[in-house]
């Protein structure tokens, strides 16, 4: 959803198969936007948040084009690993233009889902 109004681009890199029937489980609308921790609550994971990186750079031209920036702008990659029971079962990259921060920006900052932060402390309400 964010990456379809151009305000964030997500790659998920390592992920774990549940092969059990989620159905009687998966009681609300996946099609909303919710943060990864709290789908993952919802169904009683537990999961913490590691940052492996954060840094600046310049967007390149598959990044302008899908963020619609012009040449020059810059853009914030984040890494995480989200892990449960101490093991990783998502590694994500988010790339996200300097606009969208409010005030400075600090790596603990990371530690839970980057939609409550963009909603909550930046004041950006996207959904």
């Amino acid at each position: 959803m964010l990456e379809e109004e151009k305000i964030i681009l997500v790659w998920h890199g390592l992920g774990l198969f549940l092969g059990v029937d989620l159905s009687n489980f998966l009681t609300e609308d996946i099609a909303r936007l919710q943060s990864v921790i709290k789908m993952a609550g919802n169904l009683g994971i537990r999961i913490q948040t590691e940052v492996v990186a954060l840094s600046s750079e310049a967007a390149d031209k598959l990044v302008q084009a899908r963020l619609n920036m012009q040449a020059g702008n810059y853009v914030y990659v984040l890494q995480k690993s989200r892990k449960t029971a101490g093991e990783t079962v998502i590694f994500s990259m988010d790339i996200f233009p300097y606009w969208i921060v409010k005030g400075e920006i600090a790596i603990n900052s990371f530690q839970g889902s980057l939609l409550t932060l963009i909603g909550n402390q930046w004041g950006r309400h996207l959904a």
